[in-house]
């Protein structure tokens, strides 16, 4: 995808110069408004409710192995894995790693951690495209026809940069993107890699950086980064074809590219094989697919394309790429261009179910942001069009861009209900006080033993029944303290049962089934320790059990069976509350004021290398830029680390982490500098 070294391009005409409301939008302050603005939406849902979480399910995993990377060695993230491998994530250790640092740096709380990242890493995404979109606007096919209120020699567009802005973000709300971090900050990597690829060619520092966020891909969502290498081959052989099968010239402009990709699909298999941290792990477990048919598959993918609003998004989706299209043959040597357009290629995916596969389909909208663009993309071609317009009529076609951010605020809106909603998140309020009280309760009472979380649901259908263990497994993990985290099960039945050492038949036989695993998987677990486990039935998982009532059978009078409900621990055998209305902790001001400070102090890693890549970069380019490298920087120094330490991610690692990263910036500072020669 890099930009042609013989081709010239004609100049787009102009229109006078920029007008007033476009000279406002393109100061660094207006860009600092829209990211501003766009924390707040993601934001003030948090902020209004200090002691919610992170909303979705998937955070809980994030939690849990964020958690173990602190307290255990880094390898037993990867042995535990639960039954059917609901617990797996294997080398997928860029969110943990992020997590940890966060943690040991900042000193930010377990569930603060997860809301700051989902939060941000949203935001993050929204500005590198809009930033990216922005750096090119100049060439793309649309502002050969209509060009924007350019300059002579300065022809970027504001509009393009807030425009997708303000639309990517409104569609990180959607289904596609609520709760799959890995998938996000995979994007997010993929999304910087995008602004490396000019420097390609002549930059030793630039084929680093680009094989470095591949690789980190590849330890965040390695299906993804298989899905944008296939992309990246495909572009090649494109413009192979379309430049007549010229070789050297191919081989000059996407050689180092391709190079790149594939040095970290490389290390990337290395590292999983081989074993990084010691075990080897296969690359099955990148992604366990639930036990659905394809009934359920496609109706998952309908519910997702339907809350996409294609009556509405579709249109500009259309308009962006036939706005690309507009510069013919030339699209594909633009690098805006072939970066939007074939990296659509994965969506082919969604259509699986018509040659008779049997997979998640709907999961191939999240391995790409390309269509997110492309709707910003178009918000923006029109946007510019209907203000060209009326500059050469009447301000009546301006209600053409009123119509367009109704579109965005309705998507935002559409997806806020959702993102506001407290029922949402992984656990309410209650249920965070509910954990709080098991995890002193375990601290003062536990003795290191294992314990087994009995769970019970109503549901029938397998994935129901799958999906509802899987949930119970990482919500309850990550509700564990440190220590205990390597020892933490679920039983599907009751707890008289499981102390009976039987399987519960429930509702059906996939039911019995699960029960059966989830009772292998414990007893094995129990066995390795050789101690009593403490059977904990919770209400979160058994809305029957109540401290304040007989409750259902839970386990005969064993006073290794605990009740967990309403912020109380009680020991079934004597009664006893052994945990009861604990306070909650106020952090205080002067803590979070040394949280936004340590997080400053994390983004300098990313200032630098920016310079070094893009030292001409503005606002623009940097509000999403400088916070993507200093996260990518920070996992692999932090991946550094544990690799050769092997040893739990403490504080001091994580500021280990940090120096390390800001070292390697400034080699790649230095690298970059004509003094070292940094030519191909």
């Amino acid at each position: 995808m890099t930009e042609p070294t013989t081709s010239t391009r004609v100049p787009a005409p102009t229109t006078g110069g920029p007008g007033p409301i476009d000279r406002i939008l393109d100061r660094p302050l207006a860009f600092l408004v829209t990211t501003l603005i766009l924390v707040m939406i993601f934001s003030a849902t948090f902020l209004a409710h200090t002691d919610r979480v992170a909303p979705g399910d998937d955070p809980a995993f994030y939690t849990w192995r964020t958690e173990a990377l602190i307290s255990e060695k880094p390898s037993v993230l990867l042995e535990v894995t639960g039954p059917r491998d609901v617990l797996a994530g294997g080398y997928r250790v860029s969110t943990p790693i992020i997590g940890g640092i966060i943690r040991g740096v900042t000193d930010v709380d377990r569930l603060s951690t997860t809301m700051v990242l989902t939060v941000l890493i949203r935001v993050l995404i929204a500005l590198l495209l809009a930033g990216f979109a922005y750096r090119h606007s100049a060439t793309a096919g649309f502002y050969q026809r209509y060009p924007g209120p350019a300059e002579p020699g300065k022809q970027r567009d504001p509009l393009v940069f807030h425009g997708v802005a303000f639309a990517a973000a409104s569609l990180m709300l959607t289904p596609p993107f609520f709760g799959y971090l890995d998938n996000l900050i995979c994007l997010l990597f993929l999304s910087a890699s995008l602004y490396f690829i000019e420097p390609l060619r002549t930059s030793w520092a630039a084929r680093a950086g680009f094989t470095g966020l591949l690789v980190l891909a590849g330890l965040t969502h390695p299906t993804t980064l298989v899905f944008f290498c296939i992309v990246l081959g495909a572009a090649a052989a494109l413009r192979l074809v379309l430049r007549r099968f010229d070789f050297k010239s191919v081989i000059r402009d996407d050689g180092p590219l391709l190079g790149g990709a594939f040095v970290a699909v490389v290390v990337t298999y290395v590292i999983w094989k081989i074993g990084a941290w010691g075990p080897s792990v296969s690359l099955s477990e990148a992604a366990v697919a639930p036990p659905a048919d394809a009934d359920f598959f496609k109706t998952r993918l309908n519910d997702w394309i339907t809350q996409l609003r294609p009556l509405l998004n579709g249109p500009l989706f259309l308009v962006g790429l036939i706005g690309l299209l507009a510069a013919g043959r030339r699209a594909f040597d633009d690098v805006l261009s072939r970066a939007a357009i074939l990296w659509l290629l994965p969506l082919a995916g969604v259509f699986g179910f018509l040659a008779g596969f049997v997979y998640p389909y709907y999961r191939f909208l999240n391995v790409t942001v390309a269509w997110v663009l492309l709707i910003g993309l178009g918000a923006a071609f029109l946007a510019r069009m209907f203000v060209q317009w009326s500059r050469r009529t009447n301000l009546l076609p301006l209600l053409g861009v009123v119509a367009i951010i109704a579109v965005l605020a309705t998507n935002f809106s559409s997806g806020l209900e959702r993102w506001n909603d407290l029922s949402e998140s992984w656990l309410t309020p209650q249920q965070v006080d509910d954990f709080r009280a098991l995890q002193v309760a375990l601290d003062e009472n536990g003795d290191e033993r294992p314990v087994v979380f009995a769970i019970d649901t109503e549901a029938t259908d397998e994935v129901r029944i799958y999906g509802f263990m899987k949930l119970a497994a990482n919500v309850s993990r990550a509700g564990l303290p440190h220590g205990y985290l390597d020892r933490g099960y679920v039983y599907l039945g009751s707890a008289a049962n499981f102390a009976a050492g039987e399987p519960t038949e429930g509702t059906n036989e996939h039911y019995l089934k699960i029960s059966e695993e989830t009772l292998e998987d414990a007893q094995a677990g129990i066995t390795a320790t050789g101690k009593e486990p403490i059977v904990v039935a919770a209400s979160e998982f058994n809305p029957a059990v109540s401290v304040s009532s007989d409750g259902p059978v839970v386990g005969g009078e064993s006073g290794a069976t605990w009740l967990l409900s309403d912020g109380v621990v009680q020991d079934v055998s004597s009664g006893e509350e052994l945990v009861s209305g604990l306070d909650k902790d106020d952090p205080g001001v002067l803590h979070l004021g040394w949280v936004a400070l340590m997080m400053l102090v994390l983004l300098i890693p990313g200032f630098i290398w920016f310079k070094a890549i893009l030292p001409e970069g503005g606002m623009a380019e940097a509000l999403g830029l400088v916070p993507a490298l200093a996260v990518g920087l920070l996992i692999l120094s932090g991946f550094a680390v544990l690799t050769v330490s092997r040893a739990p991610f403490s504080s001091i690692y994580a500021w280990l982490s940090v120096l390390v990263a800001t070292a390697v910036a400034v080699g790649l500072w230095w690298k970059r500098s004509p003094a070292s020669g940094d030519t191909a």
